[in-house]
């Protein structure tokens, strides 16, 4: 070894993702933006596949490709909504939309192709997401439209540090969806932090960043099983 080496441990992250199989009994979206948070996105998809893993959220229609790329049975869910020249890529490579802005829902029905879309709300995070006041109307427009609503979603802001506001977004987004027949739709409202502490079986899928690297990030002070995967190795060139 004459340079700095990134060292990636299968084992470790095979057992971070069976465990967190296990602690949350939900399917995993496993988030692979940023190239997998550096951790190199064709290895991490090839892998999480091995352990039954099909589900795995993008920041971008070019990420999506990779993983199109990747694993043609994947199922993909960008993260945020496409610009309007993205829209046949995301129909080709069979992309999930987080959707949110009426306005570009109605460019998806105007545009009149099947779109899979999970309708996302914001409840605190304040980056994307509908305004709870417009949740009624833009489910009732996407369901009375040819999309394919798959998913309805949010991101809780401070799982990391606040329990007890989480544990209340929580209610306000099951308040939220109590009118509405949720029977076959994917409900993910979990992150790396809240899987820690939120067992409620309201929710059938937990979006797994960071903890499937093994960064324990839960305000949840207890004992867990994750182990990191990447090392940082070099040889020492000189001490004096």
């Amino acid at each position: 070894m004459d340079r700095g080496y990134i060292y990636l441990n299968k084992s470790h992250f095979v057992n971070n993702l069976v465990y967190l199989i296990e602690l949350t009994k939900k399917e995993l979206c496993l988030v692979v933006k940023a190239n997998a948070y550096g951790h190199g996105i064709q290895w991490t998809v090839a892998t999480a596949q091995e352990v039954g893993i099909n589900w795995f959220a993008v920041a971008s229609v070019n990420e999506a490709i990779q993983v199109r790329n990747i694993s043609k049975s994947a199922r993909i869910l960008l993260l945020s909504e496409p610009s309007k020249s993205q829209l046949k890529n995301v129909l080709k490579y069979q992309i999930d939309l987080t959707v949110y802005n009426e306005q570009f829902i109605d460019e998806l029905i105007f545009d009149k192709g099947i779109y899979n879309v999970h309708l996302k709300v914001d409840i605190g995070m304040h980056r994307i997401g509908c305004e709870p006041e417009n949740f009624d109307r833009l489910i009732k427009k996407i369901q009375s439209s040819p999309l394919n609503l798959v998913g309805i979603c949010t991101h809780f802001p401070t799982a990391d540090i606040d329990k007890e506001y989480t544990n209340n977004s929580i209610d306000i987004f099951k308040e939220l969806i109590s009118n509405y027949d949720t029977d076959g739709l994917l409900l993910h409202v979990d992150n790396s932090a809240s899987s820690f502490y939120n067992s409620d079986t309201s929710f059938n899928m937990t979006r797994i960043g960071l903890a499937a690297y093994g960064t324990h990030v839960s305000i949840k002070n207890s004992d867990h099983n994750l182990m990191q995967i990447m090392e940082i190795k070099t040889r020492i060139s000189n001490l004096q």
